[in-house]
């Protein structure tokens, strides 16, 4: 803005343009030095400021404001000792010479000697612009407020019609424009350091600074245009000066009144949004406090020689020790002695590095030592803090040994998971390349009984007779390893199932033997559960069958099914019967993959039917075991989450 204005100022006195010198008929031409000195001024301000222009080096910015600030000085001074003691180099007439008599009347074209003044308070505050606190405030931000304050006063008398105020008698008055000119210079050099006196306030977030960006624009301008339509209503007769003053008064008033009031209601309304945003923020620093109350994150400081400074109530419970016997003292106290090292090494190069916050842990595994000896696997974030020109860091650190035993009980669960899927793929394919050569066996037999039976001996008869046999036992063998390794693959559909319906199912799908045989039964009411009803009918029909096949020997066999009450809401099933029973040191092999405690001469069976009662349970989330006696029955139980207490 201010190139600007001087430019065309310039190009006025170039191509004798009378309205570009003079911004209102009849008042002062800009000097063409003065346009000049708003220019360097304007070149020197552009330079001071921090960013501008960004590739040229400080030195270079600072030798060309010096420079372009003592050419205004040069032509400043020596107008100032012209007027006072009448010593003239008419430094102000060097440009369009010829022309500078014409243009006011009886008084030549000269600097005036207000702005010549104006023009040595702008340097001053240039070249003290950095200066420190106490030198700035007198060099730089006075003059510059002074400057703004005279060029105002002469923008008012041209506003008002005063020429006193612009034109001291009998030098040469401050054209307009210069007037409007310096106030945007003094305005610019205020503003250069936003960060510094006046301007801080006024560029402030808070509410100082958010009540003077409101008023302070209004309290300059309001007085001047109300005290000029005063003025112009007096000088056009509608009102005499007594009315005009009234008018004013009221007014000014008026507009006072209104101006407080909103700044009042503005104010307010800052105050609320702030008086929420603390809120806000305590309301959050509770909740953090909450959080790491429970997650039983510790907290402490320590300065930049990694000496404590701080131990919350959270570290000391964590590590052991009461605040006081570990502030001053080296974190090292916290470590295993085998990681201080390594730990004051990565602190460090954390305080050289441009990082804010840095997880520790992420290359190796943190551990924390207590009071005690004892050492823990430990999570840990460190940041940077400033507080009273000193550096901190800030260490977060957490126990995590439960989530460590929980990760490698996972882990190990996986890799079980693994082992059992490639078992489960194994015995599957196992089972499947066995049936084609067991097919071919019992097909040839079955062949060779039909041509030669009739000329073979009766030993060699039996002998096709036990090959055939044991085909089909291996057969047999092969279709239950399937089921088994099919029970491990199937899906669950669990439904609401009475295990009363589902039993009586069971027992009328082996009627054929129960009905040829002297049995005693006893049943229980049985409840309600959620299962897989396909498979809970397999354990039964297992359990219920082996009780009928281990009590063939009775004459009189007595089976009891019933259910007692289980741990943890659990309900127990158990089938007991009368029969040939187990020696207890075998019952580590009971539920094993063709596991047998009776011969197969004695009792038929494959061996894979509670191997798959067991599996059944286990995927339901309950557990099965048995009690026995050699000679005095078994009883087998299962037990099963609980989901409704109704039974059948």
């Amino acid at each position: 803005m201010l190139w600007t204005l001087s430019a065309s100022v310039l190009f006025g006195w170039w191509l004798n343009i009378d309205r570009l010198q003079r911004v209102l008929p009849a008042s002062v031409a800009m000097n063409p030095m003065t346009a000049v000195a708003f220019i360097l001024l304007g070149i020197a301000l552009w330079l001071s400021l921090p960013d501008k222009p960004p590739k040229l080096p400080r030195e270079t910015k600072l030798l060309t404001v010096r420079v372009c600030v003592a050419m205004v000085l040069l032509v400043a001074v020596e107008r100032l000792t012209g007027y006072l003691f009448g010593f003239e180099t008419h430094l102000d007439r060097l440009l369009f010479t010829d022309r500078l008599d014409l243009v006011d009347g009886e008084i030549p074209n000269r600097m005036a000697p207000h702005t010549a003044f104006s023009f040595l308070l702008a340097g001053s505050a240039l070249l003290f612009l950095d200066a420190p606190a106490r030198t700035w405030r007198v060099c730089s931000q006075a003059p510059a407020l002074l400057l703004v304050l005279a060029a105002f006063v002469g923008f008012v008398g041209y506003t008002v019609g005063a020429p006193g105020l612009y034109k001291p008698l009998p030098f040469i008055g401050m054209a307009v424009h210069t007037s409007f000119g310096f106030v945007v210079l003094g305005i610019g050099i205020l503003a250069a350091r936003p960060d510094r006196g006046l301007a801080g306030i006024v560029s402030s977030p808070r509410l100082g600074g958010a009540m003077a960006r409101v008023m302070l624009p209004v309290a300059v301008l309001a007085p001047l245009l109300i005290g000029w339509t005063r003025l112009l209503g007096e000088r056009q007769g509608l009102y005499g000066t007594e009315f005009g003053l009234g008018i004013l008064i009221t007014v000014w008033a008026v507009f006072l009144s209104a101006l407080t009031l909103k700044t009042a209601a503005s104010l307010n309304r800052l105050d609320a949004v702030q008086i929420k945003a603390r809120e806000a923020a305590e309301l959050s620093a509770q909740r953090l406090e909450h959080a790491l109350d429970l997650a039983e994150s510790a907290i402490l400081t320590i300065d930049s020689a990694q000496r404590i400074t701080s131990f919350d109530e959270r570290a000391a419970r964590l590590f052991g020790y009461a605040p006081e016997e570990v502030l001053g003292k080296p974190i090292d106290i916290l470590l295993p002695e085998r990681f201080v090292e390594i730990h004051r090494k990565h602190v460090a190069e954390f305080i050289r590095s441009g990082e804010g916050a840095r997880r520790m842990g992420v290359r190796r595994e943190v551990f924390g030592r207590r009071k005690d000896g004892s050492e823990f696997p430990a999570e840990a974030a460190i940041s940077k803090s400033i507080a009273e020109d000193r550096l901190l860091l800030t260490v977060v650190i957490r126990d995590v040994t439960d989530r460590k035993r929980v990760e490698l009980e996972t882990l190990r669960a996986e890799r079980l998971a693994a082992a059992n899927q490639e078992l489960e793929a194994f015995s599957y394919s196992v089972s499947h390349d066995l049936r084609a050569p067991l097919r071919h066996v019992d097909g040839f037999v079955e062949l060779l009984q039909k041509r030669i039976a009739d000329t073979l001996d009766p030993q060699s008869r039996r002998y096709l007779d036990t090959i055939a046999d044991s085909a089909k036992q291996m057969a047999n063998l092969i279709d239950a390893l399937l089921s088994f390794s099919r029970m491990a693959r199937a899906e669950i559909n669990t439904s609401e199932v009475k295990l009363g319906i589902l039993l009586e199912e069971v027992l009328k799908e082996l009627s054929p033997e129960i009905s040829a045989r002297n049995i005693t039964w006893r049943i229980d009411p049985l409840p309600t559960v959620e299962c897989d009803p396909a498979l809970m009918k397999l354990v039964f029909q297992n359990l219920v069958g082996n009780a009928l096949k281990f009590t063939r020997t009775r004459e009189q066999a007595r089976i009891e099914i019933g259910t007692e009450p289980g741990r943890y809401g659990e309900i127990v099933v158990h089938v007991r019967d009368n029969g040939v029973g187990f020696d207890k040191q075998y019952q580590a092999k009971l539920f094993g993959v063709f596991q047998r405690l009776h011969r197969k001469e004695d009792f038929e069976g494959t061996g894979i039917g509670l191997a798959n009662v067991r599996r059944i349970i286990l995927r339901h989330g309950g557990e099965v075991w048995a009690e026995s006696e050699v000679g005095a029955g078994a009883t087998f139980f299962f037990s099963i989450p609980m989901r409704e207490e109704a039974t059948t």
